[in-house]
């Protein structure tokens, strides 16, 4: 710990309290019915958790009058906002056809600048980087940036522009500049390879007014300060290693860093308030993620913390994105460490972590005086419950929950795992009981993430949830080649995905078995994209483990990666697959249950969908084509306008209405 932190942490652990906490209580909540455009009856448990969320990204203005949100129809998503004064609806804003709403953020005290998806090939919304702005009370309304916005296909009253063949993203909000704010242009191309533009955008007229810098590399992030200076940039080279420049002051202008030792986890957070330093998590000699900060000038390069046992989740930082103030941890049940002197966020944000014990936690935005804050808060259990926080009388006020069909007390509970793998390795992972079913008396579904670079958290996941509120055990499981444990179990898995990856999976079966949370005999897999894999992989090596599986968007065929699929045509894509599977045809082969396909005993369920460009439905075909040759019982699901995973409410509900009559035949209740 250095002297940045010289007063101390202290750690607020999330372990749930299972107790509820009281809170003021207005008639916000029953604004919920202006909101949401057809009648909500009371829905099956199962649609309602796998439904979108009906409430998101709830922000409040800069001056505090207004309270913008995204909701949801069962649809399509529309803008509101409402005015704080009585919660009415003042504003909105809606796409028709083709177009779909995306994330936004407030731009000024009035104006709201938001992406703008689309739905073309495919159910799910793609973001092609359009802009588009809105005042308020929902007049005023310009596509500021985008291929379209020389047009008027979207909005009532375009500016002749050109038009912008490139993807948009934020980089400065700038609310105390009411006409602009700043943002990042990639010009399009096919592997997303070229260099990004940061531009200022008047977001009243979309006329570009300055171009600031280009960064060396593509895959760029850029970082300014509060007076909106950029002064840190990090992109990507073509061998996938960093590129870093700074200004660090006028009188050096940009610089490119000297050679320094870095690790290979390296990402900038944020530029201190003094514009001194950028903080950058990474993880320079050390095995896990911490927190350095990295002086402009390039000469200093310092360690501030470090956990023993995981990787940072994420660092917490001031909304102006100018210093941190808070970590979180995931070793098992989440947790913050706080630091005791900083910023007045960094009081409110310890304040709440009190009021809120025992729930993940997240700041949304506030006012520009620090009065009023709008926070969202999860459990294993919630998706998401929003409240509005006066930092003066220290009042809570619950507004909205993300779904409001489900309860909490009917969802199941989650509690961390950990166990030791067939080669001594300690894995981690989560179980969740079936709701309202004594231990060791439901069947249990070994549930994979996909990746393999990513992990399971206790958070609220509505797979999980689908399974569990249907009288199935699900246990997940953080294998080597996951994310969050440190470089080394990550790349432990790198050319392993077919063995020591699958072993780490079955070892966790078998410890689930020994503890009695499951008979030997009344178990399945299931999986999407990495997972899917895993779930027929796995059937190849213990045939006789799993009573049945279920893989959705996965691949089959390890050699086709490099024929088919959009990774291999991505900006440092082919150097990712020779890292993780490597090129040797016959260990893919191996690996690959496509050639292997006589010894699987279980029942399987494919699931596909015709768009997906991750893992083209080749391999589905390919892995059907190999089960009926071999005589093996199957269940196959294409399904047209989908991609990598389902995104229409009715495709995906439809599919586990199906996964769950399979799981029926297969397993006992």
């Amino acid at each position: 710990m250095t002297d940045l932190f010289a007063a101390g942490a202290r750690l607020y652990a999330c372990m749930p309290t299972r107790t509820p906490v009281h809170f003021i209580s207005t008639t916000i909540l029953a604004c919920l019915v202006l909101l949401v455009s057809y009648t909500v009856t009371a829905a099956p448990r199962l649609p309602a958790i796998l439904a979108i969320p009906e409430v998101s990204n709830v922000q409040i203005s800069p001056d505090g009058k207004w309270l913008a949100l995204r909701t949801f129809d069962g649809e399509k998503h529309s803008l509101r906002v409402l005015s704080m004064e009585d919660y009415s609806v003042v504003g909105s804003l809606g796409f028709r056809d083709t177009t779909e709403l995306g994330k936004f953020a407030w731009g000024s005290n009035e104006r709201i600048v938001l992406q703008v998806n689309e739905i073309q090939l495919q159910e799910q919304p793609v973001y092609y980087g359009e802009l588009f702005a809105v005042n308020y009370d929902g007049s005023k309304r310009e596509l500021i940036f985008g291929y379209r916005s020389g047009e008027s296909t979207i909005g009532s009253r375009f500016k002749k522009k050109e038009a912008d063949e490139a993807w948009a993203e934020f980089v400065d909000m700038m609310q105390d500049d009411e006409d602009q704010i700043m943002i990042a242009a990639t010009p399009w191309s096919a592997d997303g390879g070229k260099r990004p533009t940061t531009q200022l955008l008047n977001i009243k007229t979309g006329f570009t007014t300055d171009y600031l810098k280009t960064s060396q590399y593509p895959f760029a992030n850029f970082f300014s300060d509060a007076d909106h200076q950029l002064r840190f940039i990090t992109s990507m080279k073509p061998d996938r290693s960093l590129y870093l420049e700074a200004w660090p002051n006028e009188e050096t202008g940009w610089i490119e860093f000297p050679p320094h030792r870095y690790g290979d986890a390296f990402e900038a957070v944020a530029i201190s308030a003094d514009n001194q330093y950028v903080y950058v998590t990474d993880n320079l000699d050390n095995d896990k993620i911490g927190l350095h900060r990295l002086s402009l000038d390039g000469q200093e390069y310092k360690h501030i913390y470090t956990n023993k046992d995981v990787d940072l989740t994420y660092v917490q930082r001031s909304s102006d994105q100018h210093g941190v103030y808070a970590l979180r941890i995931d070793n098992g049940y989440p947790s913050y460490l706080m630091f005791s002197k900083s910023s007045e966020e960094a009081q409110v944000f310890r304040k709440l972590l009190n009021i809120f014990a025992g729930h993940l936690l997240y700041i949304t935005s506030h006012t520009r005086d620090n009065k009023l804050w709008i926070i969202r808060t999860r459990t294993d259990t919630d998706d998401g419950t929003y409240y509005l926080f006066n930092n003066e009388t220290e009042a809570v006020t619950r507004l909205f929950a993300s779904r409001k069909d489900l309860r909490e007390e009917e969802m199941a509970v989650t509690d961390p795992v950990e166990f030791d793998s067939f080669d001594g390795r300690k894995i981690h992972g989560y179980f969740t009981a079936a709701a309202g079913t004594a231990k060791g008396k439901a069947p249990m579904v070994v549930l994979v993430h996909g990746g393999p670079t990513s992990r399971d958290y206790w958070e609220f996941d509505q797979n999980v949830q689908a399974l569990a509120t249907q009288g199935y055990s699900v246990l997940r499981v953080n294998f080597r080649g996951s994310t969050g444990y440190g470089r080394e179990h990550q790349l432990a898995g790198n050319r392993h995905w077919g063995d020591h990856v699958q072993q780490d999976i079955i070892a966790g079966t078998r410890w689930a078995i020994a503890q009695g949370l499951v008979a030997s005999d009344n178990i399945c897999i299931m999986g999407a994209s990495f997972g899917a894999y895993s779930a027929v992989q796995i059937q190849t090596i213990e045939p006789d483990l799993f009573r049945c599986a279920v893989a959705n968007a996965g691949i089959y065929d390890l050699n086709m990666l490099y024929t088919e699929g959009d990774i291999r045509n991505v900006y440092g894509g082919a150097e990712y697959l020779q890292e993780a599977v490597g090129k040797d045809k016959e260990e893919l082969k191996r690996f690959s249950p496509v050639y292997h396909a006589d010894k699987i005993k279980a029942p399987v369920f494919i699931a596909h969908g015709y768009r997906d460009k991750r893992a083209p439905i080749e391999h589905a075909e390919a892995l059907v084509e190999a089960l009926k040759e071999h005589g093996k019982t199957f269940e196959y699901l294409p399904v047209k306008r989908e991609a990598h995973g389902f995104y229409s409410i009715d495709n995906e509900l439809n599919y586990f209405e199906q996964v769950l009559a399979f799981l029926a035949k297969h397993l006992r209740r």
